[in-house]
């Protein structure tokens, strides 16, 4: 079995790698073959090359990740975080991402948010891959929410909403699942490997909580983490 996933694993990675790889030599060829290209031309394919190697950096660490998960041997290493700091963090890490495409990042967290039990690094992937698809996937100009608020029974709900294209009805029952894609023309103009919402969802489930969707077509798309946050009596006690 874990010979098989591991032949598995190989496969996904060759096959999802030779998109940006074959972009990136093709741009190095440019630069290193034409000695009369402009500056404006040199600094787009310094660029391109630049974006596809963080793609496949992002694909390669999303695939191990997703390996791990379903092998079972991704360690979870739980400690007390701050909500509002870990969320502070992910905007900050995404601004220039923001900029870039010209959309508004906005947070809005209570002062009194408290803390939760949680592997950072991974429910900070979860996050990140929700916050990444609101800022792709919205218009210039759009804006982009990221909402914390403590719920009853000891939860805590992380919405991200946006003002982008929206997702079909249809879309909906299946964007969790793995390697899907809309197959819509404005989804498939824009890069992507139908990894992050699966991850996402993966690592939501392993902290036992529940993510959800809604989203009308045109109008925008919001994502919702619900998951145990730290008893009061215990904030206290920290």
């Amino acid at each position: 079995l874990a010979r098989q996933a591991g032949a598995e694993f190989v496969a996904q990675v060759s096959h999802e790698l030779k998109t940006p790889l074959t972009t990136i030599a093709t741009f190095s060829e440019l630069l290193l073959g034409y000695s009369k290209l402009s500056d404006q031309d040199r600094v787009e394919a310094v660029n391109t090359i630049h974006n596809e190697v963080e793609r496949a950096a992002d694909l390669i660490n999303n695939l191990l990740n997703i390996s791990k998960l379903e092998t079972g041997t991704l360690p979870v290493e739980r400690q007390r975080v701050k909500i509002q700091d870990l969320l502070q963090e992910i905007v900050d890490s995404m601004s220039k991402s923001a900029r870039a495409r010209q959309v508004q990042v906005e947070l809005k967290i209570p002062p009194d948010l408290g803390s939760a039990r949680l592997d950072k690094d991974l429910f900070r992937i979860a996050i990140d891959n929700l916050l990444n698809n609101a800022i792709k996937y919205s218009r210039p100009g759009g804006r982009v929410i990221l909402n914390a608020e403590k719920l009853p029974e000891n939860q805590m709900k992380i919405s991200i909403s946006d003002q982008g294209i929206g997702i079909s009805p249809e879309d909906c029952e299946r964007v969790f699942e793995k390697y899907y894609r809309s197959g819509s023309k404005e989804v498939t103009s824009r890069s992507g490997h139908g990894l992050g919402l699966y991850l996402a969802k993966r690592i939501v489930e392993l902290h036992h909580g529940t993510i959800s969707v809604h989203s009308e077509l045109g109008k925008g798309t919001e994502f919702s983490i619900q998951f145990e946050a730290q008893p009061a009596r215990l904030e206290a006690q920290a």
